[in-house]
């Protein structure tokens, strides 16, 4: 009975001992990460106990410039793409496209890009604003009046032209831009005759006679182009 008492108590001074060994290591304290000192709030002499802070470290290679790409544009960027920023102070620097997020913001209908950029000196703060500007993937385009679209009978939005033997075609679009002075259209081909007077008076399949903005303007021509259907 003595024995089984002895054992059990050189067991909890095992434990006891353990436990110090722990609390002593604890006292050596490391960061997880590299990186420099944003925050040292204790003083010499001051009493710390389990969870407090005790300094704060930043990592700043690589420094993630975030921003955010609008729901028209983000299936245009790729991950690992070469990006540009233009820092406050007209500073620019080079990075690549890390992260884009698979969920938009329900307010702004934005997606976040992250992009990260070399920092090894830490030269570049955190904090700073900067201007993103990001690789798209190229596309051709027409630069075209908003007058010029129209829908089909199912309510699709595109264009009408007239081919090489003067019949009208209709080609539904993607709108790509739009701005002051125009849109930009997509899926296009690369030249096309549009009909940008009288499309609203024509259908697909019928025969016209075109003419250039210069003879309707001039009076030469009468402004309805249809000739049979």
């Amino acid at each position: 009975m003595k024995l089984a008492e002895e054992k059990a108590n050189l067991e909890a001074a095992k434990a006891t001992l353990k436990a110090i060994q722990t609390d002593i290591s604890k006292t050596s304290i490391r960061a997880p990460i590299d990186g420099l000192v944003n925050e040292l709030p204790l003083s010499v002499g001051d009493y710390v106990k389990s969870g407090d802070v005790v300094s704060v470290i930043v990592d700043l290679n690589p420094i993630k410039i975030v921003g955010q790409v609008s729901e028209r544009d983000v299936s245009r960027v790729r991950l690992g793409a070469n990006a540009m920023a233009q820092l406050a102070d007209g500073q620019k620097v080079q990075g690549a496209v890390k992260y884009i997020s698979r969920i938009g913001s329900s307010t702004t209908r934005t997606f976040t890009i992250d992009v990260w950029v070399d920092n090894a000196s830490s030269a570049i703060p955190e904090g700073l604003t900067a201007e993103l500007h990001l690789p798209a993937e190229n596309e051709r385009a027409h630069f075209v009046s908003p007058a010029v679209l129209t829908l089909d009978s199912e309510g699709a939005i595109g264009v009408k032209a007239v081919n090489n033997e003067g019949i009208v075609t209709f080609h539904r679009v993607q709108i790509i831009s739009d701005t002051t002075e125009g849109i930009w259209l997509g899926g296009l081909p690369e030249r096309i005759t549009l009909i940008t007077v009288g499309q609203e008076f024509v259908l697909e399949g019928h025969k016209v006679r075109t003419a250039t903005d210069a003879e309707i303007n001039s009076g030469a021509v009468a402004k309805s182009l249809k000739v049979s259907p």
